[in-house]
């Protein structure tokens, strides 16, 4: 509305009414816009005042300042004598406290003596220890003043401080010394431990130590003596003795390690272990040469070395040696076998002490023994060796007499053993599948003669004699034979004909040699490939020091690649075999189900088969189970052959839609279900094998796929095809034919 007041356009009452109401409004909004202006006034007046309130107290701020600044800068200097005096004051007290500090500390250590004449008048012999462990705290410099030598002698204690101090140390010394030998006599642990704390208490800690190693190590030694006085029992009497020494020097370790290390320094407790270990060293090497000589090692060394494995030589050159004329044995396997144990069982658990030793001595150097605990390793840690083996004359004896003997004596053991096993040999052609004893002897003897010296522990030995013996008999002995017999088989006429009433022997047939072949070959691999891997999964736990697991892995590869010999021979045969007995038994299979059937059919032909059963499929599975059972094989040569067989076939029906088969549109429906059914048949018990017949099932699509003018490509996209290409589509279209 328009609020321009024009009385001249007044007509009515009403228009006045509207005129009033209007300057109301505006009057009312002119009274709130005056309102909010007074409001802000006053806001900006409260912080007026405000800041006004600060910039007084600013202002008395600043004048304060002033006036302190002016009193200061006033002041005159002080004078220089007073500043000298002060510290002179200041010298003299210091002087005065540092008297008060010596004559306290002479106070103290008097006392120290009275109260440990009174405890050993007593014998408080723990309160002693504790006065004279006081007393040699105070510094030595008070002790020999010449303050202390007239102020602290007594007439109890006449002498000076030193020599007091000193005398009641070697009272006391040899009281806890003679205490402590007396408790380990008794086998009292209660005063052992009691006494034993006590040396370093007055001192005496390098004592200490060596009276316990004294003490233990008469206990080690007389053991040891008590169990070597025995006659020898068994095979494994030294074996059994030596691991009884270890064990024993572990366990005096274990227990009394927590008290050494309570009450004694790490060093200490680490210098105990290594006083410990002379004397285990000392009685374990003359547990090993009294072995050696009780063993008569050094004979059996030289009969093994007149040794010339004759009939070994002959078997792989293709010839017997009679019975009466073999060379006699040069140590009876039975009367070898036992030593080695032993032998193996020493190196074990020196091998298992060492590790146990290493990781205590690195917990106490890290500070991280904790007493009671079980020792635990941070996972990819190497402990390395204890430093104190490294002199040790058990780890020299080992590394510098039995180690060379073993390998020596492993080595005649193990070429013996293949000796023995290819004269042997025995072939069980009545029983499927056709396996040769060789295999399990052989490798029985590689699974013990491995494992025995990989449990030994000591790298060196192991990798020696798999370096320079282990890979070199199974390879120049064991595999040169194995290829002896692939050669052999190789010159057999394959198809050799009986003569008129007498049967061909089985050792005869070029198949049954074969498969015998392809079986030594696959369980020779998969067993030594089962050694290894049971080895690998341990090969941290026994090799922990160093370098150690690298070079017994290198070793155990070499291993390996005797294997991989033995999965070349197993291919090359396998093929052999295969493309020689079972492609043309597939042919002739799949020639009689597929190769006369004629699938060019019209709809009168297509109306009468399509719901009969289908003759050419009826033998199917039975000859194709039959085919590819495989009995005389082991399971591994079964199972690849198997699987050669269903892509052979997959092959074959490939050839024939691209190559042989021709189809009307109703042959094409016949046709992918008879190979369809075909396929259900080959994979039925083996689905993991359908995928061999993928790209045939590609080729049933383009057998029922119908398209006036199919272009290649365009159908190749079509159909998301990914084994077939292009080529094989457009054969594929070109093998229709009108019905």
């Amino acid at each position: 509305m328009d609020t321009t007041l024009e009385l001249s356009g007044i007509q009515s009452s009403k228009d006045i009414d509207t005129v009033f109401e209007a300057l109301k409004t505006k009057a009312e909004n002119a009274d709130h816009a005056l309102a909010s202006k007074v409001n802000e006034v006053k806001h900006l007046l409260e912080k007026q005042q405000s800041l006004q309130s600060i910039l007084s107290r600013i202002t008395r701020v600043v004048q304060d300042a002033t006036e302190l600044e002016v009193a200061f800068t006033e002041t005159k200097d002080v004078d220089h004598r007073l500043i000298e005096r002060i510290q002179q004051i200041d010298l003299e007290q210091n002087r005065a406290k540092e008297c008060l500090l010596y004559v306290r500390q002479i106070k103290d250590f008097k006392r120290c003596l009275r109260d440990l004449g009174v405890a050993m008048e007593r014998q408080h012999w723990e309160q002693a220890a504790d006065c004279i462990h006081q007393a040699n705290s105070t510094s030595s410099a008070i002790i020999n003043s010449e303050f202390a030598k007239i102020s602290v002698p007594s007439t109890e204690q006449p002498l000076v401080p030193v020599e007091t101090l000193r005398q009641a140390t070697d009272s006391l010394y040899t009281l806890f010394l003679r205490e402590f030998q007396r408790a380990a006599r008794e086998q009292d642990q209660r005063k052992i431990t009691r006494f034993f704390k006590l040396f370093p208490l007055i001192g005496k800690d390098k004592e200490g130590v060596d009276a316990y190693w004294h003490i233990f190590g008469g206990l080690i030694a007389a053991k040891a003596r008590a169990t070597m006085d025995q006659p020898v029992s068994h095979v494994l009497f030294f074996s059994q003795a030596f691991a009884g020494l270890l064990e024993h020097v572990s366990t005096i370790i274990n227990n009394h390690l927590p008290l050494v290390h309570r009450y004694y320094k790490a060093e200490n407790a680490i210098d105990v272990i290594g006083k410990l270990q002379s004397d285990c060293d000392h009685q374990g090497t003359l547990i090993i040469n009294t072995m050696l000589e009780e063993r008569k090692t050094l004979q059996l060394i030289a009969q093994i070395r007149s040794y010339t494995y004759q009939s070994l030589k002959a078997r792989l050159q293709g010839r017997v040696i009679p019975i009466e004329q073999r060379e006699a044995e040069a140590v009876p396997l039975l009367t070898l076998h036992p030593v080695l144990n032993e032998h193996g069982s020493i190196f074990s658990r020196w091998n298992a002490y060492k590790q146990f030793i290493s990781q205590l001595v690195w917990q106490l150097g890290r500070d991280e023994y904790k007493p009671g605990a079980p020792i635990t390793i941070p996972e990819g840690t190497k402990v390395p060796l204890a430093p104190l083996f490294a002199k040790s004359r058990i780890e020299e004896c080992l590394a510098q007499r039995l180690l060379s003997m073993q390998i020596e004596m492993e080595r005649y053991y193990f070429r013996h053993s293949v000796e023995i096993a290819l004269e042997m040999e025995e072939m069980d052609w009545s029983n499927m599948p056709f396996v040769s004893s060789l295999v399990d002897d052989v490798m029985y003897i590689a699974k013990q003669v491995l494992e025995r010296l990989f449990y030994a522990g000591n790298a060196k030995l192991f990798c020696t004699f798999v370096d320079e013996t282990f890979v070199k008999v199974l390879t120049d002995d064991f595999t040169t034979y194995v290829l002896s017999k692939e050669n052999a088989m190789r010159t057999m006429p394959k198809n050799v004909v009986p003569r008129r009433g007498v049967s061909l022997k089985p050792s005869e047939n070029h198949n049954n040699q074969l498969c015998a072949l392809l079986n030594i070959a696959s369980l020779v691999a998969n067993f030594a490939r089962r050694i290894t891997d049971a080895l690998r999964q341990n090969i941290q736990q026994v090799y922990g020091f160093g370098e150690d697991t690298f070079v017994v892995e290198k070793s155990l590869s070499k291993i390996d690649n005797f294997v991989k010999n033995f999965d070349r021979i197993q291919d090359r045969n396998l093929s052999i075999y295969f493309s020689t007995f079972v492609i043309p038994k597939i042919n002739k299979l799949l020639f009689n189900s597929f190769g006369t059937v004629n699938y060019k059919m019209s709809l009168e032909e297509y109306s009468a088969v399509a719901d009969a059963k289908r003759s050419n499929l009826a033998h199917l599975r039975p000859q194709w189970k039959k085919l590819t059972e495989f009995p005389e094989f082991t399971l591994e040569n079964q199972t690849q052959l198997l699987e050669l067989s269903c892509k052979e076939a997959a092959h074959i029906l490939e050839e024939y839609l691209l190559k042989k088969f021709q189809w009307t549109e109703y042959g094409a429906m016949i046709l992918e279900s008879d190979i369809s059914s075909a396929i259900s048949i080959f994979v039925s018990d083996h689905q993991r094998y359908r995928s061999f017949f993928n790209k045939l099932q590609e080729l049933l699509m383009l057998v029922v796929w119908e398209s006036e003018k199919p272009d290649p490509q365009q159908v190749l996209n079509d159909l998301n095809l990914q084994e077939v290409n292009v080529n094989d589509v457009r054969t594929m279209l070109s093998r229709r034919v009108d019905s």
